[in-house]
């Protein structure tokens, strides 16, 4: 039998011997196999867990799209200048509220004018702005009042609004996989280049933080939501002046 084995033990003849080894239990190939089967394994329990409780796996991060991802409702806050025309009223599922107006928040000082609503130190002087008093009583109250800016409280006003109606949409059967939903949100500025482009990357902000809070604390979103931001007229004082001095020379 030692005979044979040795040989059994021949190039010519492979295949028996792969054969007998995979077979047997107790061969040295065992912890490569148990390395492919532990993956396997692990894939199946996860599997298994997406199936068992399939909300908690999707959303662990909230229900905010990660990036580069499909979503089932598509948020686009839009700011926009009223002199260069009004956007659509709010009356459809894709646009459920009404264009907010901002006009009535303090302006940029004139210093600061150049520089659009992107820029952090017009975003941090806006967002400073203590509330319009109309004497020296009322601005020596509200300098000790701890209620935050107006324009924090607008975006935080617009974001939860926004949310509400994320909510209600998924409620009414709108927004999955097959057929995403687009909601559009426009915030109106007299030029639609600072405090409405502000207001709008503030509000994001907050459904963003929102979001990724859903599902942990009392709010419950069931589909994956992507939020972004898009800025009309934030260019338009810096075309018109350009094609201006163009016809001039």
């Amino acid at each position: 039998k030692t005979n044979h084995k040795f040989g059994t033990v021949n190039w010519i003849k492979p295949k028996p011997q792969l054969q007998s080894s995979m077979v047997t239990p107790v061969i040295s190939t065992t912890n490569l196999l148990g390395s492919e089967t532990s993956e396997e394994v692990a894939q199946v329990s996860l599997s298994s867990d997406i199936n068992k409780d399939d909300k908690s796996v999707r959303f662990r991060n909230g229900a905010l799209a990660p990036q580069g991802k499909a979503s089932s409702i598509q948020v686009e806050f839009v700011s926009f200048g009223y002199k260069y025309g009004l956007s659509r009223t709010g009356s459809t599922v894709s646009n459920p509220l009404p264009p907010l107006d901002c006009r009535d928040l303090p302006e940029i000082p004139l210093h600061m004018a150049r520089l659009s609503g992107l820029n952090h130190h017009v975003k941090r002087v806006l967002s400073k702005y203590p509330p319009n008093t109309s004497n020296e009583t009322n601005t020596a109250l509200t300098t000790e009042d701890s209620s935050p800016p107006p324009l924090l409280q607008k975006s935080n006003q617009l974001a939860l609004e926004v949310m509400h109606c994320i909510r209600e949409a998924i409620a009414n059967g709108h927004g999955c996989s097959s057929s995403p939903l687009n909601m559009t949100v426009f915030v109106g500025s007299e030029t639609g280049r600072h405090r409405s482009v502000v207001l709008v990357e503030f509000a994001a902000s907050s459904v963003r933080k929102l979001l990724r809070s859903a599902n942990q604390d009392a709010i419950i979103i069931t589909q994956l939501v992507s939020v972004t931001t898009r800025h009309r007229d934030i260019d338009q004082q810096k075309n018109q002046q350009s094609s201006k001095n163009k016809c001039e020379s």
